[in-house]
């Protein structure tokens, strides 16, 4: 599971908007899903990159 906070720098980063089609995540049925370029298991933990 990702951190709350690194997660929520995520969706301001992308101004809650999908990354890659743009699409607002206001008008979405669902909340989006926050992917993790790198997978968990390849580190120890989540981090964030501008």
């Amino acid at each position: 599971m990702m951190d709350p906070g690194i997660e929520a720098l995520i969706r301001r980063r992308a101004g809650f908007r999908c990354e890659y089609c743009g699409f607002p995540e206001a008008y979405a049925e669902l909340p989006f899903e926050v992917d993790h370029v790198i997978a968990v298991r390849a580190g120890p933990q989540s981090t964030f990159c501008k």
